[in-house]
């Protein structure tokens, strides 16, 4: 809701007005929003860094899909990695969301494939019947980034991924969510289940014990134990009559 004496100052319009009526106008126009204000000097226009009297909003991207089970992802990362060792090149894969089953599956479409190119057709049917919901391809070894390249193919209101570094045990990744003409990145937790159930039974076998008075946190961090318990002389003073440093 606009506040009264924010109304008597701003305005707000999609398009350019024939007049402007008030002292702030804010418009939203082809290059997106503009901030108009007119004096006896002249008519200034700029890109605000925000409105007054609008709610703000957060860019951003938030599932309402299940998230997607991480085993998915650790099986295209492995088929990318597979590819890379026989062929040295780039591969891609689709997780798709099954309407009819209520969980994801992975498509890896007919593709033509190089070190720093991949080529393939969308399958309209699948893409109709079900939801693409991540696309993900690899760049082999190099770092994963989304590239000039994939900057053009990837136009569509979806999630991509790149994978890079796919032989290192844990390659690298990069997710973003792409909207119209823009994308923001997301994080691997956004949009994957990484929690992996575990039996009940494994909890009755933990037995937690008291905390000993002679362990302190720094103690801990720095050696892994504590050192006036488990290291000889520690704690006491070296200048005491009868303490020798060999029997440190």
């Amino acid at each position: 809701m606009v506040k009264p004496i924010v109304s008597q100052l701003v305005a707000h319009s999609i398009g350019l007005p024939k007049k402007l009526i008030k002292p702030v106008n804010y418009i939203l126009c082809g290059t997106g929003a503009k901030e108009i204000r007119e004096t006896e000097l002249g008519t200034f226009i700029v890109t605000p860094k925000e409105i007054v009297g609008l709610e703000k909003v957060q860019e951003g991207f938030k599932i309402k899909l299940p998230k997607i089970p991480v085993v998915l992802l650790l099986t295209c990362l492995s088929f990318f990695k597979k590819v890379y060792i026989k062929h040295q090149s780039e591969a891609l894969l689709q997780i798709f969301w099954d309407r009819n089953r209520k969980s994801y599956y992975i498509h890896c479409p007919p593709q033509q494939v190089g070190p720093a190119s991949v080529k393939f057709e969308h399958n309209t049917a699948m893409e109709k019947e079900n939801i693409l919901a991540l696309e993900i391809h690899s760049h082999g070894n190099m770092q994963a980034f989304f590239s000039a390249v994939d900057d053009g193919d990837e136009k569509a209101t979806r999630l991509y991924a790149v994978a890079g570094q796919i032989t290192e045990p844990l390659p690298q990744l990069k997710i973003r969510a792409c909207c119209g003409t823009a994308s923001i990145p997301v994080s691997l937790e956004d949009i994957f289940d990484l929690v992996s159930e575990v039996p009940d039974k494994w909890f009755k076998e933990i037995n937690p014990v008291e905390d000993d008075e002679h362990q302190t946190e720094l103690d801990m961090l720095l050696y892994g134990c504590s050192m006036e318990r488990d290291l000889p002389g520690v704690g006491q003073d070296l200048h005491k009559p009868g303490l020798n440093i060999e029997d440190l």
